[in-house]
């Protein structure tokens, strides 16, 4: 089983009970919830409107966006700084921040039961998912976990991207390689 940032937290949940042979993780996109932040979470959707804007306060032309943009070949050259601005006031319903923290405290349950040998890559630059979290992740799986780096950003595993080579290689050898 192999996903790539959301779909990578999603395959780690998901692989306490499918139990595919192998499980590779890019870039995985979770994180592990602090409590503090947990029961403030929840004390503040119950004053609060349900919807946040997350994209508020990112500064005008939004450079790290038209980057990971140029990447997946999606050309933002041509839009509008007020089509900009009406992004930056999109709002997004509180259901989907939550179904994120539901998601990553399942990736965080499921790590700890994992069996199977998990290869996890991550780009050393990513901004989108942290790599410290999926430090974290193989030290919750354990001794089954093989943590490792590849040069480049979030969509360095993509087609064209600067490792996709190194990880396709990598990814290979991982299938070939003998369980303990």
């Amino acid at each position: 089983l192999i996903g790539f940032s959301l779909g990578g937290a999603i395959s780690a949940a998901a692989a306490g009970w499918c139990k595919p042979d192998r499980l590779v993780l890019l870039a995985p996109f979770w994180w592990e919830e602090p409590l503090w932040l947990r029961l403030l979470f929840g004390t503040l959707e119950t004053i609060f409107a349900p919807a946040i804007r997350p994209f508020r306060l990112f500064p005008p032309g939004f450079a790290q966006m038209m980057q990971e943009a140029r990447r997946t070949n999606v050309d933002l050259s041509g839009v509008s700084e007020a089509d900009m601005q009406q992004f930056r006031e999109l709002r997004l319903p509180l259901v989907f921040v939550d179904q994120f923290r539901r998601l990553s405290r399942r990736v965080r349950q499921a790590a700890v039961g994992l069996e199977m040998p998990v290869l996890i890559l991550h780009g050393e630059q990513d901004t989108v998912a942290q790599p410290r979290f999926s430090r974290r992740l193989a030290e919750l799986i354990g001794a089954n976990a093989c943590y490792e780096t590849v040069p480049g950003e979030h969509h360095t595993f993509m087609a064209g991207g600067e490792a996709f080579e190194q990880t396709a290689r990598r990814i290979v050898e991982f299938g070939m390689e003998q369980s303990n």
